[in-house]
Order: structure tokens, then C-alpha cells, then sequence
């Protein structure tokens, strides 16, 4: 195999947002006497319906109805407290360097909206010029496990799938890309 680009997810590969994403629907669940379990979280995680699904998890476990107004204010107030001027993930910066280096194209394919990456890709030490290509849910209209973001990317890549690797952390991602 001839590999002419290499495609990044964001979330988890460039940057660890998921893992504060995490610490705080943990906290939202203990609040209510639920807990979440790693395997459980890593099903629904990589998708735009994310907290639709742990939202209708966790009122499937209790008998009140959960007013989300405050909670998805205050639990978006403490991830990006987080994740703000969070770093790059170890050897991110240095793999998407090389590979440029290497006149391997770099793109980027995620299910977060675009915001988010101009949010939280400078702090990383990367910007949006080192990567050739980049599709995320903005450009597609769907998110991971449905491979449109993987599909857009390629095809600003000018690459064919055979010719390309992704770098993924998420079981949707996964299936993302093989697709």
C-alpha cells in the first residue's frame, strides 16, 4: 500500500477533550445517584448525538424529569474549563509535522462542529494551515459512525480511501473510516 494521506480525528486524537467531556456527565450522573461506566460512555462518544443519548440514558434511571437547562449550562461552563489551553496530545503535533515533512497529506475529520476546532486547536500548537484538507460536521451535516466526514475529507484530499490512514480513538470513528 502506497499511503498518500494520513486523516486525524480531533476529539481524543489531537486534543483529549473527551476525557474532561467525560469527568463531567460523570458528575451530572453522580448528582442523581447514577453512574456511567467507561464501555458505556465509549459507545455513544465520537457522535453528535452524544448527549441526546446520555441524556436519554440517564432519565431512563430516574423518575423525575431532569430540567437540562442548567445542567448542560453548567456542565459546558466546566468542560470548557478543562479544556481550555489544553495541550496537544503526546506526539500529535510531531506526527502531523512529519508526515508534511514527508509530502504525505494531513487532513482532518471530525464530528465536532467548526467552532470547536477554532476553539480548541490553537492552544495544540497546530492551526488550521498544517492541515491540507479538513471536513468536519459543519461540512456534511452528519456525524461519526456515518462516514460522510471521512468521505469529504478524502475527496478534498484529492486521495482515494486505499490511500489513506486514519488515526481514530472512538468506536464511531472507527466505523467511520472503515466504511
Amino acid at each position: 500500500m502506497n499511503n498518500k494521506a494520513i486523516i486525524f480525528d480531533f476529539d481524543g486524537v489531537i486534543v483529549d477533550t473527551e476525557m474532561p467531556i467525560y469527568q463531567t456527565w460523570q458528575s451530572v450522573f453522580r448528582n442523581y445517584g447514577v453512574s456511567i461506566a467507561p464501555a458505556e460512555y465509549d459507545n455513544v462518544i465520537g457522535s453528535s448525538e452524544s448527549s441526546a443519548r446520555l441524556k436519554k440514558f440517564l432519565q431512563s434511571r430516574v423518575k423525575t424529569r431532569i430540567n437540562w437547562n442548567p445542567i448542560d449550562d453548567c456542565r459546558r461552563q466546566t468542560y470548557r474549563r478543562l479544556i481550555d489551553d489544553k495541550p496537544a496530545q503526546p506526539g500529535a503535533v510531531e506526527l502531523v509535522t512529519k508526515a508534511r515533512h514527508h509530502n504525505i497529506k494531513v487532513g482532518l475529520a471530525t464530528s465536532s462542529p467548526s467552532k470547536w476546532i477554532d476553539e480548541f486547536l490553537p492552544p495544540t500548537g497546530l492551526n488550521r494551515e498544517h492541515f491540507d484538507a479538513i471536513s468536519t460536521r459543519d461540512d456534511t451535516g452528519v456525524s461519526k459512525p456515518n462516514p460522510a466526514v471521512y468521505i469529504d475529507c478524502l475527496k478534498k484530499l484529492k486521495v482515494q480511501a486505499d490511500h489513506a490512514i486514519a488515526v481514530e480513538d472512538s468506536n464511531n470513528g472507527v466505523k467511520a473510516a472503515r466504511e
